[in-house]
């Protein structure tokens, strides 16, 4: 029997019996909605737009700092923590007048008064201390009054040491010294507001007496005599010096 163009009853029943079935079908369909989904919420972003109830917060500012060239503190340098080669220059005390005039008076320890000079010779200036002790006179002319003799070329002070005493100031002994001048012609005067010459020498009680302002630099030759007042009591003590000046007569 020919079969051509005829099918197999065998194969009819075998292809009628088969069913048609979806492919992956519940797959698909998880996908879409998925999908779906998506698209839904980015549509919603984009209306809800959240990012604008977003508000900055406070500005916090930055913190300043004071430039570094004052904030730095200079360190030293090499030279200023180098000891210095220099020794370094102590100063120096004042010494006291009172204790250089000591070591330049005359009278170191007298326990009486005593007659001073301060005179020129040819070649330098000098000062005399004299052994003259003060006597009782009955003035500056008294013939018996001692005296004691300078010759030198000018006299250019004379003067007096005082005795020192624990209870009286030397400047307050010398309150009590009155100076007289008896020129070569017999003429007795007071000498008023002699010049102090050494004022240093004169509180220590060493006092030296030049001429007056306008009487000229030295005295002129003659006679000196110092009146010592008591300080207690009537009376006075007398010392006496005798100046020759050796200058020649021009």
């Amino acid at each position: 029997m020919s079969t051509w163009g005829k099918s197999d009853p065998e194969d009819e029943l075998e292809e009628s019996s088969l069913e048609l079935q979806r492919v992956g079908g519940r797959a698909l369909s998880g996908r879409l909605i998925v999908a779906g989904l998506a698209v839904v919420l980015l549509v919603g972003a984009l209306w809800i737009k959240p990012w604008e109830a977003i508000q900055p917060g406070p500005v916090i500012p930055a913190p300043t700092f004071p430039p570094v060239a004052d904030a730095i503190t200079a360190l030293p340098s090499a030279t200023d923590s180098a000891p210095s080669s220099e020794p370094a220059v102590e100063p120096t005390a004042t010494p006291d007048p009172l204790i250089v005039a000591a070591q330049r008076r005359q009278c170191q320890s007298p326990t009486d008064w005593r007659l001073v000079t301060a005179e020129t010779t040819v070649t330098r200036e000098t000062r005399t201390m004299y052994a003259a002790t003060p006597v009782q006179a009955t003035g500056p002319a008294d013939p018996s009054l001692p005296l004691a003799f300078l010759h030198a070329d000018s006299l250019r002070a004379v003067g007096v040491c005082v005795p020192r005493s624990p209870v009286v100031s030397p400047t307050t002994t010398l309150h009590e010294v009155v100076l007289w001048q008896v020129e070569s012609d017999g003429v007795i005067r007071e000498i008023q507001r002699p010049i102090l010459m050494d004022p240093a020498l004169y509180d220590i009680g060493e006092a030296y007496f030049s001429p007056p302002l306008d009487e000229g630099a030295t005295w002129p030759p003659g006679r000196y005599v110092f009146e010592i007042k008591r300080v207690e009591g009537a009376g006075s003590r007398w010392m006496a010096l005798e100046f020759v000046t050796t200058r020649a007569a021009s």
